[in-house]
């Protein structure tokens, strides 16, 4: 997840979607009208009186967007701001193609008086997600905001014992003749705090493009991982510890290692999804 929190974490980005994602033109009130109910979410409002939140859904050009739209009454939303919140999620296979129904949460935005008075609002939108799509996957680039939140969903996964949680790690390989080298794809239970913290930051997430092959996520209990794997004759699922004594988790190669024709190919596709 590329979570966007407040217009002070980075200012040079982070303000550009407070704006764009404010902008009349950007999100018309006839846009806006079209959002349906999607979800209630329980929050709190300026003095801290509990409320109930209700998330707008609307699916366009293959995006689901959802959001919180500004209401009248609740006064903690910075003036001006008619979505405090927003997420961007997209139906996906996981990297290369290696899992099978379910969502890719690529995006979280929130206004900053939202995320003082709704903490933990985020989280609970993902379980939202999670309890309705069944299986969900993070993004590989975050930024800090996004890291924590991507290890505060992790460990009450972890914790609550009624989701499978997991590591998908489906890496390319070339030899120095530029020939690929055939790699199987990985699906990797994460069942104890110690597996949260030892691997998602150090070994799933990472700066060099080639690590879009590793993502996180998790599924309601009655989806077992053998039933998201969409090519198990390829894949093979192992308990961290396993995937430590294997090497699964060793740095994947560079791309500046993978041959001229590959990178420049793999740099267009992922360019093209930034």
């Amino acid at each position: 997840m590329t979570v966007l929190i407040h217009d002070g974490a980075l200012l040079s980005s982070i303000s550009y979607w407070g704006e764009t994602l404010n902008d009349v033109e950007e999100n018309s009130d006839k846009k806006l009208k079209k959002t349906e109910h999607a979800y209630y979410i329980d929050g709190l409002d300026e003095s801290g009186k509990p409320i109930t939140i209700d998330v707008r859904h609307i699916f366009i050009d293959g995006f689901h967007q959802y959001m919180v739209l500004r209401q009248p009454d609740q006064k903690f939303f910075s003036e001006g701001r008619r979505i405090p919140f927003y997420a961007c999620v997209v139906e996906d296979n996981g990297p290369r193609g290696m899992l099978t129904d379910l969502v890719h949460i690529c995006q979280v935005w929130k206004d900053p008086l939202f995320q003082r008075n709704c903490r933990g609002f985020a989280t609970k939108f993902i379980f939202e997600m999670l309890n309705g799509w069944k299986v969900i996957t993070n993004d590989y680039a975050e930024t800090g905001d996004g890291m924590n939140l991507g290890i505060n969903f992790l460990q009450y996964v972890v914790n609550s014992k009624q989701y499978n949680c997991y590591y998908a790690i489906a890496d390319r390989k070339f030899d120095e003749d530029g020939n690929e080298i055939p790699l199987k794809k990985y699906l990797i239970k994460v069942e104890t705090l110690a597996d949260v913290f030892l691997h998602y930051c150090q070994h799933i997430l990472g700066d060099d493009p080639v690590f879009v092959y590793r993502m996180a996520g998790a599924t309601v209990k009655e989806r077992s991982l053998e039933s998201i794997m969409a090519d198990p004759d390829n894949t093979e699922i192992l308990t961290c510890q396993e995937a430590e004594e294997k090497g699964v988790f060793k740095y994947p190669q560079s791309l500046e290692k993978w041959p001229k024709a590959e990178r420049k190919k793999f740099l267009q596709v992922f360019v093209a999804l930034q």
